[in-house]
């Protein structure tokens, strides 16, 4: 499909900056990846209103607010697995699904309960595999309460000639899942019954190194 043959609703940013704030609770997040062995959280809101998160190898890169939790929700690009941030200080492994490679992109889906999880292996994830390096993309599915797996849905063969990486996602008013992927110059559409396409690909999403990035769905009213 053409770009001029495309929904409005759907709009493509590169290299977007997502800021979360919650101004009546947490306000800040600050990631330190080189430190503890094990997961730890120090919280002090009388003080600084902010999480302080310490973990070995933990690379965080998505991060969505579940607001019906009161939790923020990271993903890890080594350990291919989402951290909860609980409001009383502590941090539980919400989705450890061993299909996962590395966790880039996250998005809560609140009206379905639901978290979409991107997966690509590019090498650097503690379960990546030397054939499947930038060939290995997927959408994971997941309870938002629970973790509980739902759906997994393999994007590998949308674009079976290219080099893939799964970045970011959005979801529109109907459920279906958007996913850039930055190597490919494409946009994968994931319907709720599990049915993935290519929704759009075009020669100006490429670039030098990696290009498609975030993307937002934004409900026009007339």
């Amino acid at each position: 499909m053409s770009i001029n043959e495309q929904q409005h609703e759907v709009i493509i940013m590169r290299n977007c900056i997502r800021t979360l704030w919650r101004a009546s609770a947490l306000s800040l997040l600050m990631f330190s990846a080189a430190s503890a062995q094990q997961s730890t959280l120090e919280f002090n809101a009388k003080e600084s209103d902010g999480f302080s998160l310490e973990s070995k190898a933990l690379y965080p890169e998505g991060l969505e607010y579940d607001a019906k939790s009161e939790r923020f929700l990271l993903g890890s690009i080594r350990r291919g697995e989402v951290i909860a941030l609980n409001k009383d200080g502590t941090t539980t492994r919400l989705v450890d699904d061993e299909r996962l490679r590395s966790v880039v992109g996250i998005r809560v889906d609140a009206e379905r309960g639901r978290l979409l999880v991107n997966s690509s292996d590019y090498g650097v994830a503690t379960r990546s595999t030397p054939t499947e390096k930038f060939a290995s993309v997927a959408l994971g599915i997941y309870d938002l309460a629970t973790g509980a797996p739902l759906k997994f849905v393999d994007l590998s063969d949308l674009r079976p000639t290219e080099k893939k990486f799964a970045n970011d996602l959005t979801v529109d008013a109907d459920g279906n899942a958007y996913i850039t992927d930055s190597l490919a110059a494409s946009i994968y559409k994931v319907t709720p019954s599990g049915k993935a396409s290519v929704f759009l690909s075009h020669d100006r999403f490429r670039g030098e190194g990696f290009n498609l990035n975030g993307i937002q769905y934004l409900s026009v009213v007339k």
